[in-house]
């Protein structure tokens, strides 16, 4: 983990789903550059790559169980948000009312059910034109925040990868860590 992967590390630990371009702009990083580093640490089991519609998506481990990262990747795409965000505050939902409200077409519509429902995130009931979809149960029972559990991984992460944490603020969500390799130490921020 040099000072650059640290901070790759870092925004996608903070900003979980965040894909190539976003992190790119972020950090102010030469794309291909960016791209070793990324693959380094996907290798390493310390990113994690989720493919959500045509963009590859970045998580931590720590950050979400897989069921969890995928249905954040799809919030995330725009094409697929809306809808998600629609069918979450209903218990259930056709196709023409999700076409009345985001105004898209219904073969669109269609298509991006299919995908979701191929994905786990949406489950349908019935047949033909009474088909009605909503969001899968294991996604709606998805835990709520487990900061202190977050914080012990995230050390424990660090520490296995030969740096020092020491813990230098703590409050409000917030972390801050300094790691050390015994050559360069780095502030990190993290939120939890």
């Amino acid at each position: 983990m040099n000072p650059r992967r640290l901070l790759i590390f870092q925004a996608v630990f903070n900003e979980p789903g965040l894909h190539l371009r976003a992190l790119q702009r972020r950090l102010g990083v030469p794309l291909q550059s960016l791209r070793w580093h990324v693959s380094i640490l996907v290798k390493a089991g310390i990113l994690v790559s989720v493919t959500a519609g045509k963009k590859e998506l970045l998580f931590t481990p720590l950050s979400a169980g897989r069921e969890e990262m995928v249905s954040k990747a799809f919030r995330r795409n725009p094409k697929y948000g809306q809808i998600m965000e629609l069918m979450s505050k209903r218990d259930t939902i056709s196709v023409k009312e999700l076409m009345r409200e985001t105004g898209a077409y219904q073969q669109l519509v269609s298509a991006r059910l299919k995908t979701l429902k191929t994905r786990g995130i949406v489950e349908s009931e019935g047949r033909g034109p009474k088909v009605r979809y909503r969001m899968a149960d294991s996604i709606k029972s998805l835990p709520a925040s487990r900061s202190m559990e977050m914080m012990e991984e995230l050390l424990s992460l660090l520490r296995n990868q030969g740096l020092a944490p020491k813990v230098s603020r703590q409050d409000n969500g917030r972390l801050d860590v300094k790691v050390s390799d015994g050559s360069v130490e780095t502030e990190l921020s993290f939120q939890l």
